[in-house]
């Protein structure tokens, strides 16, 4: 087994060693797909490599690779197999990123870094496994690891590590994502960072700006190692630069072409007296 392949062992399924249930393997590889690709965009709004979804989604891609007896054996590769590798780092990186995870489902251990959304992912694989009595996991050879699915305490995966502090904050930033069934949306900042907004105050009336550049009021979040994670309970309201901040109006040089300017023949006629007085005034 290869170093980023995973091994799932299942023990007590309704069916032969060796078999599964097409229904029974949709709901563990489901979520171990969302589980990974959510991982990999994690990675990169961290501060990982510069990445489109894209290709983070190809990067930790999984392939069922083998089934065998003994139990029932699932193997699942990671990542890509058709494109030459990018050795940025990323397809590692995601790997051991999900192995913490996957790992922490069997040892009862939520690592401190996870979101909501992985969180989530999480608990629907459990909820897959389940179907199975036991369930052994390992990854590249390494020791496995065995536990019972059912036996596993979900609310270690359930209770948010977030808290929510007193602090107000204001971001400012363009409306790209809306989730009006949660109250949940998404403001990307001036450089790139993606703002998660919680329970956001009327819900509806702020998805109408949903693509326009807004403010967003509300008490921030933090998570377990002081991390800034969102905006919780904000009102969002349109915002627009200050006026100084704007590009003025493009002059228009044909009308100012078009005014009188100075004679050239000096204007109105002058005394040599007056023009003695204009000279000493010019020198003052």
């Amino acid at each position: 087994m290869e170093s980023n392949e995973l091994e799932l062992r299942l023990s007590g399924l309704p069916t032969p060693d060796g078999e599964i249930a097409l229904a029974d393997l949709l709901a563990i590889t489901g979520p171990l797909q969302e589980l990974a690709t959510r991982i990999g965009r994690f990675a990169v709004d961290q501060g990982g490599p510069g990445r489109s979804y894209a290709a983070v989604e190809n990067v930790t891609r999984l392939r069922l690779s083998g089934l065998t007896s003994g139990s029932t054996r699932l193997q699942i590769a990671y990542g890509q197999t058709d494109v030459l590798p990018i050795d940025d780092g990323l397809e590692q990186r995601t790997s051991d990123l999900f192995w913490e995870v996957v790992s922490g489902l069997a040892l009862g251990e939520k690592p401190g870094w996870t979101t909501s959304l992985i969180d989530e992912s999480a608990v629907k694989l459990l909820d897959g496994l389940s179907r199975a009595g036991e369930v052994a996991l390992a990854r590249g050879g390494e020791r496995p690891l065995t536990f019972q699915p059912a036996s596993v305490d979900r609310t270690v995966w359930t209770r948010s590590s977030d808290r929510l502090t007193d602090t107000e904050v204001t971001m400012v930033g363009l409306l790209e994502m809306v989730d009006l069934a949660s109250s949940r949306f998404r403001l990307r900042d001036d450089v790139g960072n993606k703002i998660p907004l919680h329970h956001v105050v009327d819900p509806h009336a702020a998805g109408q700006l949903v693509d326009q550049r807004v403010s967003a009021t509300g008490r921030e979040i933090r998570g377990p190692q002081g991390d800034f994670r969102g905006v919780d309970s904000p009102s969002l309201a349109p915002f627009s630069l200050p006026a100084d901040w704007l590009p003025r109006a493009p002059l228009d040089w044909a009308t100012i072409s078009a005014r009188p300017g100075p004679d050239p023949e000096g204007g109105a006629d002058l005394t040599d007296e007056e023009f003695v007085q204009l000279l000493a005034a010019m020198k003052d």
